[in-house]
């Protein structure tokens, strides 16, 4: 279970990654964005609150709300 669990985060922040760096200049600095996307998917995975929602709707939220702070940081950045 640990092993699925696991490669879940894993292919998750992968995602979220590939995302974020489709939209930054090259060299941007993604490491903040990863260990944010981490906790919050993370927290997500393990919660056992009743949801309103699909899942991936949840996800797909957070990784949309991060790749737009990651390009709004990376565009005043470079002013």
């Amino acid at each position: 279970m640990r092993a699925v669990y696991l490669g879940l985060l894993q292919w998750l922040e992968d995602l979220l990654l590939r995302a974020v760096s489709a939209r930054l200049p090259e060299g941007a600095d993604t490491d903040p964005i990863v260990d944010t996307a981490h906790v919050l998917l993370e927290g997500m995975l393990i919660s056992v609150r009743p949801l309103d929602r699909p899942v991936g709707d949840l996800i797909d939220m957070v990784i949309d709300a991060l790749v737009a702070t990651a390009v709004a940081k990376s565009a005043a950045r470079l002013g």
